[in-house]
Formats: C-alpha cells, sequence, structure tokens
C-alpha cells in the first residue's frame, strides 16, 4: 500500500467550481487582505500623531476616505463571490456541498475583514475627536 495512490474504483473528479472559489481566492481576496494589512498598519502610525495641524487633518481626511473605500471593495467582492458558478445540474450533491462550504468560508473572510474594518472607522473618528477636543476626555 502506497499513501496518495486512489482506491480502485476511486476516480478523481475536477472540481470546476472549487477551482473557480480558489482563483478568486488568490487573485482578488489575497490583495484585500494586504490592503486591510496596509490600513492597520498606516492607522496605527497615525495614531502615534506624528503630524501636527494641517496636514494631521488632511491625513486623517485620506484615511478616512481609505476605509470607506476598502468597505466599498469588500462589498463588491461578497457580491462577486455570491454571483460565482460553482456548480451545475450535472455536479453530485458532494460536490455542490464542498462548493458551498468554500465559498462561505469566503464570505466568512471578508466579513471579519468588514468588522474589523468598522473598528478602524471607529477609532479614526475618536482620534479625530480626541485631536479637535484635546480639553476633553473622548466620546
Amino acid at each position: 500500500m502506497v499513501m496518495g495512490q486512489p482506491k480502485p474504483g476511486m476516480k478523481h473528479e475536477p472540481n470546476p467550481g472549487l477551482e473557480t472559489l480558489m482563483n478568486y481566492e488568490k487573485k482578488h481576496l489575497v490583495p484585500l487582505n494586504k490592503t486591510y494589512e496596509e490600513l492597520d498598519k498606516d492607522l496605527t502610525e497615525l495614531e502615534r500623531n506624528f503630524l501636527e495641524g494641517p496636514a494631521l487633518m488632511e491625513m486623517i481626511k485620506r484615511m478616512d476616505k481609505r476605509v470607506k473605500l476598502f468597505t466599498e471593495a469588500s462589498l463588491k467582492h461578497l457580491e462577486n463571490i455570491d454571483g460565482l458558478q460553482i456548480f451545475d445540474e450535472s455536479t453530485a450533491e458532494e460536490t455542490k456541498m464542498k462548493n458551498r462550504e468554500k465559498r462561505k468560508q469566503l464570505i466568512d473572510g471578508v466579513q471579519t475583514l468588514l468588522n474589523q474594518n468598522d473598528k478602524f472607522h471607529f477609532r479614526l473618528e475618536y482620534f479625530k475627536f480626541k485631536i479637535e477636543h484635546p480639553d476633553e476626555g473622548g466620546p
């Protein structure tokens, strides 16, 4: 018995739906994750408060725009994932379930990024409030 050999009578059927989902993940969601990591890093740097005056307010505006663009991009990816053709009527039920689970995994990943991006928005609003009202404790 050698590991990696299929059992007699079992053949490996190609799963184009799963391949479609995996290709979408590699092509679109990996870069989305990198964008998220850049946002996190840049927001952390902004919160260190090295800038002053108009430059600081300009960076806050830019960061707010980036956070909103990330939300838009993520929502667009959710729509695209939902619209992917991952099976047809000839697909086996087990394969359909596997493809649905993979799609659910991708959607959950994007929704997690969206939730964390909402926290970025709150952090940014809180930071802006602290800058505009230095004598108050915060919202």
